[in-house]
């Protein structure tokens, strides 16, 4: 245990940070020196303003948003502020042909007018501490990977359940987090709030202006945003949604500046980015980006096809698939970019050059010597288990992320038929047959060609076989004669249809997967000890760099500055865009390009508020910045040198998607939200003055 904890003390010792890329835990911000990198950067601000246990700081501001979005508070009456993507579903969720808040918007007036939203969480972090020695106990260098793993799950078991004396299950969660490809143990513990209600959001043609042709795209002019509000108990405790709750009254909230930015201003992002890989060798990035990514971009662009063919033109259709639709095409895009943009900064030479450089460090130093053959080690491994990843990732994308998975997971889940039939309305309010069946013969069609045929079962073999491989025919005839395709044929159900076609078909490729998932997790436990000692020794070879653990949707800190970027010859992007770009960019014939009546009118007048920018008198609508962000981060804060809240962060620069994988100091952006926009619609285009009145606003 002793050499855990020497290595640990290692990693917290004030050394140089060379560059703004870093995903950093708040609560190491002045132990690991980075807290100094950030003042030198123009920060004001003390590590403790950022993340304080004991007294308020600004990471009881920031909060997980639903299950993969961060959020912010902006009132002392528990008003949130997120993306219009985070609350996309939300929102659609509210929304009739006869309502349609996504074409209208929606302002609530009074707080009797917020819509509650079942199933939305909020989650504030109140407590972290290091665990490694206690999740390591028993642990020694020789201890098989199976039994290690063993032991972490019953040390972590045995701490989760002494934590929840101190923060009971009814108002905490608790969990303990792997950093460093499991060299480091933290526990997390969230105060959890379960009545979340929707306050305001913007149309979608200000929400989303864009759409898809504009996600992840510089200039951008989106005015991505929507505002919930967190309800809690008459003693400010969380508590399951009732008309009797209030108001939650946060320990802290951001005071928001009207003072704009200018280039090479300050910036920070703080919020739970989801994952990254900054670390992975060579082969893993090759795998991911020439055989995973390739595939996933295919199905998807087949998906998304078939979608928007269908929506283009029908109205209700388009409510009915917008959150679908924006869910698909948002990673597909990102893989685009991400592969595009690791094969512009040739990350893979990148890898090999520094797989070279520590296979010369071991070699140098003889007590390392048992570590010559570790890269040739995880190569293997990492090549064993691509078939089994190829099927995997096949499923995901083709059968996994649809809406039939979700009916056949409540078939399973359900425990009576009565519970089964109150869900059909939901589980069919956005489905329409003929789009399903379009997308449901591409799914069989995607999944047959990508996953290796020993992955395909031989009841589907037998069954291709008969029909000459007409795999349309095949889908065709699951799909028609299955009872859960549509909800009239569903009403008709007797409860669990274990023998409906569609799930015969699901429970094939399921027990398929399962048949390879012992010997594939030999692999993984094998690549989870390659990993982690390979990461261990990067640390030990490149001794003056702080390496910042890989994004698992907790808590981080990234800084940087406002800036521009230059994404090809001869091409150069500022760093902020105006409200003269929407006007430039309308066009009444296609829906993502179509402005508001009120918001053209707004600029015709030049009835900005006090929201325009004092030094060019334009309302601007977003700033890039070279913070490091990832998925996770929609939603987060953009704070300036005093801790004010300046933005919200929205997207990168699709030339910087790759950051999950390498980050370029050169091309990658964080795409921000202005405040001032978010205000100004609020106030002037959706008169919601009651909600400015909550807020403290700086000028």
């Amino acid at each position: 245990m002793k050499r855990f904890l020497i290595f640990f003390s290692a990693l917290y010792m004030f050394i140089t940070v060379y560059a703004d890329e870093g995903l950093w835990l708040p609560m190491y911000l002045k132990k690991q020196g980075i807290i100094y990198q950030m003042r030198k950067k123009g920060l004001i601000l003390s590590a403790e303003d950022i993340y304080n246990e004991n007294n308020p700081s600004l990471k009881d501001a920031v909060v997980i948003f639903g299950t993969g979005c961060t959020g912010e508070f902006i009132s002392p009456m528990g008003l949130i502020l997120t993306n219009y993507h985070c609350g996309h579903s939300f929102i659609q969720r509210h929304s009739t042909p006869e309502n349609d808040y996504l074409s209208s918007g929606f302002w609530a007036q009074n707080l009797s007018e917020e819509l509650p939203n079942p199933g939305l969480t909020v989650k504030i972090l109140v407590h972290a501490e290091n665990v490694t020695e206690q999740i390591l106990n028993g642990i020694t260098e020789n201890t098989p990977e199976y039994k290690r793993q063993n032991i972490i799950e019953q040390n972590k078991e045995q701490l989760l359940q002494q934590i929840t004396k101190k923060y009971p299950k009814k108002y905490y969660y608790a969990n303990v987090y792997s950093f460093y490809n499991g060299n480091m143990y933290m526990l997390m513990v969230y105060e959890v709030f379960r009545d979340v209600r929707l306050v305001g959001a913007p149309p979608s043609a200000i929400g989303r202006f864009g759409g898809d042709t504009d996600n992840w795209i510089w200039p951008r002019h989106t005015g991505d945003f929507s505002i919930f509000r967190v309800y809690a108990d008459t003693n400010n405790m969380p508590a399951e949604y009732s008309p009797n709750n209030v108001p939650y009254k946060p320990k802290k909230f951001f005071k928001i500046s009207l003072n704009g930015i200018k280039q090479g201003d300050f910036t920070m992002v703080m919020g739970y980015p989801g994952i990254t890989y900054e670390y992975l060798p060579s082969f893993a990035i090759k795998q991911i980006n020439n055989i995973y990514n390739s595939m996933r971009i295919k199905i998807r662009e087949d998906k998304l096809n078939i979608i928007n063919n269908a929506i283009k033109t029908n109205p209700t259709l388009r409510i009915m698939y917008s959150a679908k639709q924006a869910r698909i095409a948002n990673a597909w895009k990102k893989w685009i970019g991400a592969k595009q943009g690791l094969n512009r900064l040739k990350t893979i030479k990148k890898k090999q050059l520094q797989e070279k450089k520590f296979l010369l460090w071991i070699k140098k130093n003889k007590k390392l010597a048992k570590y010559k053959n570790i890269l040739n080690d995880l190569k293997k491994y990492y090549n064993l288990t691509m078939p089994y990843k190829k099927a995997y990732y096949a499923f995901i994308e083709c059968f996994y992320l649809s809406d039939w998975w979700n009916i056949y997971k409540s078939i399973l889940n359900e425990q009576s038929a009565e519970k089964f039939y109150k869900k059909l309305n939901y589980l069919y309010k956005n489905y329409d047959t003929t789009i399903e069946k379009q997308l449901f013969i591409a799914a069989v069609k995607n999944y047959l060609h990508y996953a290796p045929k020993k992955f395909i079962p031989k009841t589907i073999v037998q069954k291709l076989n008969s029909l000459a491989n007409d795999t349309i025919k095949y889908a065709l005839e699951i799909f028609n004669s299955s009872m859960l395709t549509s909800m009239d044929k569903a009403q008709k159900l007797n409860f669990l249809p274990i023998e409906d076609p569609l799930i015969q078909l699901y429970n094939s490729l399921i027990k398929k997967l399962n048949e390879f998932e012992a010997k594939n997790q030999s692999y993984k436990y094998a690549l989870d000890s390659l990993n982690r000692l390979y990461i261990k020794l990067l640390m030990q070879m490149d001794s003056n760099k702080i390496f910042y653990p890989d994004a698992n949707f907790t808590l981080r800190v990234s800084f940087g500055s406002v800036k521009g970027y230059q994404p090809r010859d001869a091409v150069f992007y500022r760093y902020f865009t105006t409200l003269k770009g929407v006007i430039e960019k309308e066009n009444p014939k296609i829906y993502d390009y179509k402005v508001p009546k009120k918001l053209k009118t707004l600029y015709e007048k030049k009835d900005f508020g006090k929201y325009y920018d004092k030094k060019d008198s334009t309302m601007h609508i977003a700033f890039i910045a070279d913070n490091h962000t990832t998925g996770g981060n929609s939603g987060s804060p953009v704070i300036d040198k005093n801790g004010y809240l300046i933005g919200v962060n929205f997207d990168r620069v699709w030339e910087g998607t790759m950051s999950d994988y390498d980050f370029d100091t050169s091309m990658c952006r964080n795409i921000t939200l202005d405040i001032r926009y978010v205000l100004f619609i609020i106030d002037k285009y959706a008169n919601a003055k009651h909600l400015i009145k909550e807020m403290k606003i700086i000028n």
